[in-house]
């Protein structure tokens, strides 16, 4: 699984060498992808899924692929049970001691120990929401992430944690999770960066899979430094009566884009789709999702929060989609804004195609600032004014938690979200 990195290679200019360990398929399915690469168009101004986006910031054609370094650790502290990259390279892999069947390794592994798996799930899914060549580079050059599969009536009873660390260049994190009946699993992945300068880009992808009464918690953090960038691509499918929540807290970068979709494929499937941005000086928050119901009795909701300091900007499109004959659907999407100063700026852009009969949709999007009521109110017991706005934008994104029933992935947000507003003291 492992490739050859050239320094300063760009990533637009060639695909690394692949090494001769890695199995044939997965060698062929890297030049496939690289192949498609080529042949698609990188997004432009008058593309609709990239409406209102500033992709003159990408600025991606530049962007060296990154080296893997096992020494770009030694010294920082390692997270206990937790798989660990740094620059694609994998610094700590924990033995987990796991429920009978379960298998969470790196994809190296995978390739080598559960090629049927990667061949059939990884990257499977349509994801149309305007990065399709974006993913084809990651196909191309994915080699750091794990491999999350759990056997029909397992519950897997603690987080399997994962954590990539980016340095210069980018990076190509994958997290592949398949959960097959009556099972259940908690994931939590982390994007950190190296230190407060390397200018990285994380091109992740995640896919989630549940089978028939299965369920997934899912939450991805990312929290890079201000001279780095972040595209990420997931999708998620729900068989029959499977629930899948998701949450993904967008913290750093300096611009950021992720698409998600949700694929309700079987009845009685669920899926929660929840997203909370806190973004400050210049920074951009790009989110597109899809909600498609193919299946009768389905239920999706989105709640996505975005808390905007000084020029930051936030950009939201999302589409409901309820197929034909997937009637009783029941479907809600809501993206809110907080404006925290004059020059921030936000776009939503929620949509509905409905195609069924006897179905529950809506959705909205609503963008204000704190009322001075509320500032008044909080002074007055005694609290000044920069801490009183602080509190409130607080309690805002925390109010978006309520629906995690997780509790490691309710404490762990909660301090990253946390630990984000304290810039604002």
């Amino acid at each position: 699984m492992s490739v050859t990195v050239t320094q300063n290679q760009s990533i637009f200019s060639r695909l690394p060498q692949a090494d001769a360990s890695a199995p044939t398929w997965l060698t062929e399915a890297r030049m496939a992808a690289w192949e498609r690469f080529l042949t698609l168009p990188m997004p432009g101004p008058k593309d609709e899924p990239w409406r209102f986006a500033s992709i003159s910031r990408m600025q991606l054609e530049g962007v060296s692929a990154a080296v893997p370094d096992a020494g770009a650790v030694v010294g920082q502290d390692l997270p206990a049970g937790a798989f660990v990259f740094s620059n694609q390279h994998p610094v700590q892999v924990p033995a987990l001691s796991l429920e009978k069947g379960v298998v969470a390794c790196t994809l190296e592994d995978a390739a080598r120990e559960h090629a049927e798996l990667l061949r059939r799930f990884m990257l499977a899914q349509e994801a149309p929401l305007g990065s399709e060549k974006f993913r084809q580079l990651h196909a191309a050059n994915a080699q750091s992430g794990v491999l999350v599969f759990v056997p029909a009536g397992v519950t897997v009873e603690k987080p399997i944690v994962v954590e990539h660390r980016v340095g210069e260049g980018a990076v190509f994190p994958y997290t592949l999770v398949v959960a097959e009946e009556n099972s259940q699993v908690t994931v939590i992945e982390r994007i950190v960066s190296q230190d407060e300068s390397s200018a990285g880009l994380a091109l992740g992808v995640f896919d989630l899979y549940a089978s028939d009464a299965a369920r997934i918690h899912y939450l991805r953090t990312q929290d890079l430094n201000g001279s780095s960038k972040s595209i990420a691509i997931g999708t998620t499918l729900a068989e029959r009566d499977a629930d899948v929540k998701s949450l993904l807290v967008n913290l750093g970068g300096a611009w950021s884009r992720n698409e998600h979709v949700s694929h309700l494929n079987g009845e009685g499937s669920n899926s929660d789709m929840l997203s909370v941005s806190v973004a400050s000086g210049d920074q951009e928050i790009d989110q597109r999702t899809f909600q498609e119901h193919h299946a009768r009795n389905t239920t999706s909701d989105l709640l996505f929060k975005n808390a905007l300091y000084d020029r930051a900007r936030s950009v939201f499109g999302g589409l409901i989609r309820v197929d034909e004959g997937a009637h009783q659907t029941d479907a809600y999407q809501t993206c809110r804004n907080l404006l925290l100063s004059d020059d921030a700026e936000a776009h939503s852009m929620p949509g509905l195609e409905i195609n069924a009969d006897q179905v529950k949709c809506s959705h909205g999007s609503t963008s204000g600032q704190i009322e001075e009521e509320e500032i008044f109110y909080l002074r007055a017991r005694g609290i000044s004014e920069v801490q009183a706005r602080r509190l409130i934008a607080l309690g805002y994104i925390l109010d978006t938690f309520e629906k995690i029933t997780d509790q490691a992935i309710l404490a762990e947000a909660t301090a990253a979200v946390e630990a984000r507003f304290n810039d604002f003291s």
